[in-house]
């Protein structure tokens, strides 16, 4: 008979490091072969996955979000709707820097994944659903998650573009840790590259593979997150909110903070009940710097 482990661990904080405390994971059941985790993230932390390290090899569907799994030397950036495969190693561990994710792991042993050597990636709306389907239950049947394994192994195909060495996951956390301690000032490319000692080909395409979005885009959107708070916390003008975060000018604020959160301002002050997309899925925090 099957013999299947409910989520007794349920709510449980994973082993995150100095930032994670809103990071927390879930076993959803676990066998001889396979183990089935969910985790949910809301700040910037990490997991070790250690829980899953009895097997060979990790499959993570990623929900919402944006995490880094990282795996013998390697980093592969996982958002939402896509699933990766790699093969576990004492280092592995799962990042999240860019604000709440939302993921299924699942540590299993099977001997289709073993041709892989790299993570590899693959957009596929049906796994989408059937992982969200295995979640739907509550206490999926072991025989449900193995088909889900079997049909993930399937269709996965090797990229080896989509894995990049830890260093560049490295230089990307360097790079944002100069600019959040430099919010409130415009820093050139050629002077942060200048600072890391690398190119600024190097750079913006290290920041990129790890955020997803180019450098100066990601930090502007820290920078309107940031106002935002600042706006609903106290009784200070806009325009000095703004000239925190490097604007002299009241109108070109206004618009940088619009594009990112779809209000004004002003707008967003005058209604304390406003919530916006923005807001809910990504939060300002720190530059992760634990990433040993």
């Amino acid at each position: 008979m099957l013999h299947q482990k409910a989520a007794a661990v349920a709510g449980r904080t994973a082993d995150t490091g100095r930032t994670g405390k809103s990071i927390r994971t879930a076993e959803i059941c676990a066998a001889n072969d396979l183990t089935l985790l969910r985790a949910d993230a809301f700040q910037t932390g990490r997991i070790r996955l250690s829980g899953l390290l009895r097997h060979r090899f990790l499959l993570l569907h990623c929900f919402s979000g944006r995490c880094i799994v990282c795996a013998n030397g390697r980093c592969t950036a996982v958002s939402a709707g896509e699933t990766v495969l790699t093969v576990l190693s004492e280092d592995a561990r799962l990042l999240a820097h860019t604000g709440q994710f939302s993921v299924l792991m699942m540590g299993l042993d099977g001997a289709g994944a073993s041709v892989y050597e790299l993570p590899c990636r693959v957009l596929d709306s049906a796994l989408q659903e059937t992982a969200a389907g295995i979640l739907r239950g509550g206490r999926p049947h072991l025989e449900t998650v193995r088909a889900y394994a079997a049909q993930a192994l399937e269709v996965l195909q090797p990229d080896a573009d989509s894995a990049f060495p830890v260093t560049q996951f490295q230089l990307a956390l360097q790079a944002y840790a100069e600019l959040f301690e430099q919010m409130s000032q415009h820093v050139p490319i050629a002077v942060l590259a200048d600072s890391l000692c690398i190119s600024q080909t190097h750079l913006k395409n290290s920041f990129r593979l790890v955020y997803g979005d180019s450098l100066f885009a990601y930090i502007r959107t820290q920078k309107m997150l940031a106002a935002a708070d600042a706006l609903r916390g106290s009784s200070r003008t806009v325009l000095e909110i703004a000239g925190d975060y490097g604007y002299d000018n009241g109108s070109k604020f206004a618009r940088a903070f619009q594009n990112v959160l779809g209000v004004t301002p002003r707008e967003f002050r005058s209604e304390p009940g406003r919530e916006t997309v923005s807001l809910r899925g990504e939060r300002r925090h720190g530059p992760l710097l634990n990433a040993d």
